[in-house]
């Protein structure tokens, strides 16, 4: 026991003393210390020249966008050819085509009706044959006045206002309809005839209509009168439908040239039947008139060759 106390008091009196020599211990000073020289300050940079602007890139123009494709159509069954069908398919088959043909047919209608003018001045044209998808409509036309406005569409000038009446026929295997318009063509107008001379000569010219092809340049100057032959006389009345230029030969009027109509000509039949009573006399006379007034003849011409020739 005496021995541990004298162990502590050592270990104490040791502490006690290395406490108190760190307390008295001095720094000592740094000899001679040596002196940084400042570093020298740097030359600045010379400034870089700033990079010139390069040119701004062009904006590219924008794709157009593609047109998205077209659905493709499912094809269509094949159809059976008529003489391969059963009795009940033939009937709606049959059926199916009167259906068709009936709405092609209203449609070439309405077509005709807006090819047609209300007034005509000119030829216009008349289609004779017209096809819609897999079938094809003969076309016919009529004119109640061939001699202004025919079944071609040619078209010649009258003297006076007229309507005319064009008539279609649409016919196709199984449907058919008929088309009828009216146009109005406007008429040459009043004509003035040259007075004829009372003391000096007046030139007539016979014009034969089988041999007609048209007035030439100062043949109106040089006529007075043109005599169209020649009417033949049929059941004592003269008979027109021969003659296919009376239009044509008639235009000569509006340049004042009369025109007359030469009935008869050589060996002509009729006469004297026509002539030989009161009552066919009056047939005569009365279907002469008629005919200057439709036609706007200034006359006739008998050329009865001859009284008396059997």
């Amino acid at each position: 026991m005496k021995i541990i106390k004298n162990i502590l008091l050592i270990t104490l009196l040791f502490l006690s003393f290395f406490i108190v020599g760190c307390d008295k211990v001095e720094e000592e000073p740094i000899d001679n210390p040596e002196v940084v020289d400042p570093e020298e300050p740097t030359n600045p940079e010379e400034p870089t020249d700033p990079e010139e602007p390069t040119d701004p890139e062009e904006p590219t123009e924008p794709e157009e966008p593609t047109e998205p494709e077209e659905p493709t159509e499912p094809e269509e069954p094949v159809e059976k050819d008529p003489s391969e069908m059963t009795d009940e398919e033939f009937d709606a088959w049959l059926e199916k085509q009167f259906t068709i043909q009936e709405n092609d047919v209203l449609e070439i209608v309405d077509l005709l009706d807006g090819m047609i003018p209300e007034t005509v001045n000119e030829n216009i044209i008349l289609i004779s044959e017209y096809t819609i998808g897999d079938y094809t409509y003969n076309i016919t036309w009529t004119s109640s006045d061939y001699d202004t406005i025919n079944h071609y569409g040619e078209f010649s000038l009258p003297d006076e206002d007229k309507t005319v009446t064009l008539t279609a026929k649409i016919k196709g295997a199984y449907a058919s309809m008929t088309l009828t318009k009216n146009v109005f063509v406007k008429g040459f107008g009043e004509i003035t005839l040259r007075p004829l001379s009372t003391d000096g000569e007046i030139t007539f010219a016979y014009l034969r209509d089988s041999t007609f092809s048209g007035y030439k340049e100062g043949d109106a100057d040089m006529i007075d009168v043109v005599n169209y032959c020649f009417a033949p006389l049929a059941s004592g009345e003269i008979n027109v439908a021969g003659l296919l230029r009376i239009n044509d030969v008639l235009k000569i009027r509006r340049e004042g040239v009369r025109v007359v109509l030469s009935l008869g000509g050589g060996h002509s039949l009729g006469f004297g039947p026509a002539c030989s009573t009161a009552s066919s006399r009056k047939i005569l006379i009365d279907s002469i008139m008629d005919v200057i007034k439709e036609y706007s003849f200034d006359g006739v011409d008998f050329d009865w060759e001859y009284p008396g020739w059997d």
